[in-house]
């Protein structure tokens, strides 16, 4: 007798347990997608206005922001995944490719390669670097442009809230396209640099949008 009552006591408690965790773990999710995203936008503003050693380090903190965005992503799609369905899973998983590729790799390059570069070699420094990179940046590009139009559809369909998101991610993925290819035809200023962060600052307040609906209502199925 006593053992069934053990046996029946097990399942009981196990069940809050699994249930606190998993709406944990999406809070967690969101706010580090929040909190990544803030910070991104912060220092690629800094990056855009400042040379040098801020630069640098905006470059590194940007590196590690992307990495935060990058571990909150999978929590955020997990809250939602109903609604985000598998047309939304591709979009998160394109996103999150082109952040590794950009946002991890692409600034660390910018903090440890570009300043050796300009002040070992300034010809190479001044140019675009191999064609294998450019080709990359273009991968990168492509990854980007599919997966905000990937993310953005279910959110558009009502199967996922709020419908902003979607609609921040579909304006940066033109003027990301016209801006990639007009930036470097363009004289490199302060205004220039700062145009050139407007789709990705897009891109964050959606995501920010997004982590924040998991932050505040961690919802485990769709809305």
């Amino acid at each position: 007798m006593k053992e069934a009552v053990w046996n029946r006591s097990e399942p009981v408690s196990a069940t809050p347990r699994s249930v606190l965790s998993a709406e944990s773990f999406i809070r967690l999710s969101g706010l580090a997608l929040v909190i990544g995203s803030a910070v991104s936008v912060v220092f690629l503003l800094v990056g855009a206005l400042f040379n040098g050693d801020i630069y640098v380090t905006s470059q590194y903190l940007l590196a590690a922001a992307t990495v935060l965005l990058l571990l909150g992503l999978p929590g955020v799609y997990a809250s939602r995944a109903q609604g985000f369905g598998v047309v939304g899973l591709i979009g998160v998983a394109f996103v999150f490719i082109e952040s590794e590729m950009v946002g991890v790799f692409g600034n660390l390059y910018g903090a440890m390669v570009d300043p050796w570069l300009a002040t070992e070699a300034p010809k190479l420094a001044s140019g675009f670097g191999p064609p294998p990179l450019f080709a990359y940046y273009n991968v990168a590009e492509v990854a980007l442009v599919v997966g905000c139009v990937l993310l953005a559809i279910p959110i558009l369909r009502g199967r996922v809230s709020p419908r902003w998101p979607a609609i921040v991610l579909l304006l940066s993925v033109p003027i990301g396209v016209v801006l990639f290819f007009l930036i470097p035809s363009l004289t490199s200023t302060v205004a220039t640099s700062l145009l050139a962060q407007v789709p990705a600052i897009l891109l964050l307040a959606a995501l920010a949008g997004l982590g924040y609906q998991a932050w505040s209502k961690p919802a485990v199925s769709a809305d």
